[in-house]
């Protein structure tokens, strides 16, 4: 990451511009990381930076670009690469590890199978001399 180059006051602005753009009003922000909303006031006036924690709450919740709040470079935004949602229940399921085992054990299984079977099938193919 850049050095922080925006003062207070940028970084102030910048995380106010970020607010208007999710349609929260200041105390709905404060809320997300209980916070008083005086303390929201506080960051976009540049009186005060954002703390780490709410910054890693933001970032987590709506992509936030902290490169861009701090530094004024980049988008707003980090562009999401979340698989789609049809897969998320699924990739949560391999997060178990005894799922994750059997699923390896499956694969392990359905590979010997497959090269048994493409290796049958060449066999035969060559016996009746179709090519």
């Amino acid at each position: 990451m850049k050095k922080i180059t925006g003062s207070k006051k940028e970084i102030g602005a910048r995380f106010r511009q970020f607010r208007a753009a999710l349609h929260k009003a200041q105390h709905e922000m404060a809320d997300e990381v209980h916070i008083s909303q005086s303390a929201i006031a506080n960051i976009e006036g540049g009186k005060a930076f954002p703390n780490l924690t709410y910054l890693h709450h933001y970032y987590h919740k709506y992509r936030l670009d902290i490169n861009w709040l701090l530094t004024g470079q980049a988008d707003m935004f980090i562009e999401r690469n979340d698989p789609p949602e049809k897969y998320t229940e699924l990739l949560n399921l391999l997060r178990i590890p005894f799922i994750e085992q059997v699923l390896n054990a499956k694969l392990v299984e359905a590979k010997v199978v497959l090269k048994d079977n493409i290796k049958t099938f060449f066999e035969e193919k060559e016996k009746t001399g179709t090519g």
